[in-house]
């Protein structure tokens, strides 16, 4: 099950902030050791410079999309996932990358094109180069059992201003750490991708994207360290059908 996310902050304001009467109400809402002051009211939540329409984000009540990762056959010690604070038995031993890469041809619309888009344990998303949005949503430990939820938050986002008419790249890195990244994870990765326009499918992840593993992070002292040297060059924009699938 996936369910919608919007900014960090203002996702937490939404579960801190339980009753929401005709009336606007004032609290002061604790989130990332920061003091937010929050007005809330049946039309929007709005905190600092912040402000939140439920609303308008687009509705997505149905995939075509599937979950997809990395080859169980080439890269079988590359399917677990760890966060520090979720009982899993599902722990990796090291960090690392899983990078997806897919082409998508765009005809020509005057509607809005937007993506919805799910991972664990945390991604980011890059349009022809472009990074475009960073995710799924930190929801802040609400979960005091250690145990991780039944369900994933996906983000809709509007690429319409990062595409082109004819083939656009996406390119997206899916992290198997947690530590600050995400409170969120079920101990295994996965990818879940789906672009629409007017309620017509243009591209959703499945068997035919290309994905591949990098090392180029490893952990020191707890903390993550990032080598260049072993990234893959131009892995968002470069050739990439020879990945495998």
């Amino acid at each position: 099950m996936v369910k919608q996310s919007a900014s960090l902050a203002l996702v937490c304001f939404v579960f801190i902030t339980t009753c929401m009467h005709s009336y606007a109400q004032r609290a002061i809402v604790h989130g990332n050791n920061i003091y937010f002051p929050v007005i809330s009211d049946q039309i929007k939540i709005s905190a600092g410079q912040y402000s939140f329409e439920p609303r308008t984000l687009p509705k997505k009540n149905s995939w075509q999309a599937k979950w997809i990762w990395l080859n169980k056959n080439l890269f079988a010690v590359y399917q677990k996932t760890r966060s520090a604070w979720i009982n899993s038995t599902n722990n990796s031993e090291k960090p690392y990358r899983a990078l997806f890469r897919q082409s998508f041809n765009i005809v020509g619309t005057n509607n809005p094109i937007l993506l919805f888009i799910a991972a664990d344990v945390r991604y980011k998303l890059y349009i022809n180069g472009h990074l475009t949005e960073e995710g799924p949503v930190n929801t802040g430990s609400d979960y005091d059992d250690t145990n991780p939820a039944n369900y994933h938050y996906f983000s809709s986002i509007d690429i319409s201003k990062h595409v082109k008419r004819g083939i656009n790249q996406i390119a997206i890195e899916v992290f198997s750490w947690a530590l600050e990244l995400s409170e969120h994870s079920s101990g295994l990765g996965k990818l879940i991708c789906e672009i629409e326009s007017n309620s017509k499918t243009i591209a959703v992840s499945n068997e035919d994207w290309k994905a591949i593993v990098d090392t180029s992070y490893n952990t020191s002292n707890g903390y993550l360290e990032y080598n260049a040297s072993k990234e893959y060059a131009d892995w968002k924009l470069g050739k990439f059908h020879q990945w495998p699938s």
